[in-house]
């Protein structure tokens, strides 16, 4: 009998442990549920952000594209009034230099001799203006 007792003893012992074992197993069931649907909200949230960022990253693309292709657009009109400035600086020097040449042909070819009067003096030696003088002045 008294085996009996101890029987029943151990065998309540066990059930207050299961019991126990149980109610802690509930809660923290009951708590991984709640938790659950947090990480469900975090996971439909996470899960837009990423959607938009997606999106972001398609139109921040599409903008780059156009940018670029108005740089390069921008770039080869650089380019073209570039080898055209050049172009023209060319024929500008080129210009310069025969019309140089041209002045001092010419200079050279309008400058009086010591024997000659100067352009524009009276024959036989006569005094010269005044206007004139100056502009002999000038040469």
């Amino acid at each position: 009998m008294m085996l009996g007792w101890i029987m029943d003893i151990v065998l309540c012992l066990m059930l207050l442990v299961a019991l126990t074992g149980g109610f802690i197993l509930n809660r923290r069931l009951v708590a991984l549920r709640n938790e659950r649907t947090h990480m469900e909200a975090m996971i439909r949230t996470l899960t837009t952000t990423v959607s938009q960022a997606e999106g972001s990253v398609h139109a921040l693309k599409a903008a780059a594209q156009e940018v670029e292709a108005s740089l390069r657009e921008q770039v080869s009109k650089g380019r073209a009034l570039t080898d055209e400035l050049v172009i023209i600086t060319q024929a500008g020097e080129d210009l310069a230099r025969r019309l140089e040449e041209g002045f001092t042909g010419a200079a050279s070819l309008a400058r009086p001799k010591a024997e000659a009067a100067p352009l524009g003096a009276p024959a036989g030696g006569a005094k010269t203006q005044p206007k004139l003088r100056a502009l002999d002045g000038l040469r």
